[in-house]
């Protein structure tokens, strides 16, 4: 990432959410309210349309679609485009699916002639809760 990249993110005010990674689960969505740090993937369907629209460009048509149609990197390069996530913090051993996702997602937008800055990857060494992703979107006042 060259210092013109980092400066624009160093000067962008950002906001650190918890996402919750239940949208790819068929569990209910939460009734009481989360806190306002956090997001909850399950109310937002975007996310699963998108990643369905990402692993369907592999897809070839003269083929049976697969048992399991998406993979994490299709969901992390979809939370990656939809929350415009412009910083992650991830377990070393997801480090080639956050790649790979950032490559997908970068796909994903130039062919949709959508805009995309690549975000931040910071290593986490001990993550509490593997189904609680830490991530940094832009302060939009709320």
């Amino acid at each position: 990432m060259n210092n013109t990249v980092l400066k624009t993110i160093e000067q962008t005010t950002l906001q650190r959410k918890l996402l919750l990674l239940d949208g790819n689960a068929h569990a209910p969505i939460p009734a009481k309210p989360m806190a306002n740090h956090m997001l909850s993937e399950a109310s937002l369907p975007e996310i699963r349309m998108i990643a369905c629209l990402i692993a369907a460009q592999r897809w070839e048509d003269d083929t049976h679609s697969p048992d399991i149609f998406t993979d994490t990197a299709d969901w992390f390069a979809a939370r990656i485009l939809v929350l415009n996530i412009q910083r992650i913090e991830i377990a070393p051993h997801d480090f080639k699916t956050i790649k790979t996702a950032i490559l997908r997602a970068q796909a994903f937008a130039a062919q949709h002639k959508r805009p995309f800055r690549q975000p931040e990857i910071r290593i986490i060494l001990h993550a509490k809760d593997k189904s609680i992703c830490p991530i940094w979107v832009e302060n939009n006042g709320q």
